[in-house]
């Protein structure tokens, strides 16, 4: 196991999976992984690049909000499939911000 600390967050990330977990500094759990992330190899026109696949473990009321602007009217990003790529009216920011307030 590997933790990463600073002044906010404690990261955790399991050597053996790749599985990582997030903590505040009084050790509460903020997020975690369902799973490793999965990397698989793909060409995006004629470059190299990797899909990636991360799912998380949510409190069962929790909102989802932010990786961008995506045209698809809804504010929850929870449970949607998601492809960020920047292309027009479609802006990629890989950010999320949880109303638990991470």
């Amino acid at each position: 196991l590997l933790e990463l600390l600073t002044s906010s967050l404690k990261i955790n990330i399991d050597l053996e999976n790749g599985k990582m977990s997030f903590k505040n500094l009084d050790n509460n759990l903020l997020l975690q992984e369902k799973e490793a992330a999965i990397f698989t190899s793909i060409k995006d026109i004629k470059e190299d690049a990797f899909k990636v696949k991360q799912t998380f473990k949510l409190e069962k009321d929790e909102v989802i909000y932010g990786l961008g602007q995506q045209q698809s009217n809804q504010l929850n990003q929870r449970n949607q499939t998601l492809i960020l790529r920047q292309k027009p009216l479609h802006i990629a920011i890989p950010i999320i911000q949880s109303n638990k307030g991470y």
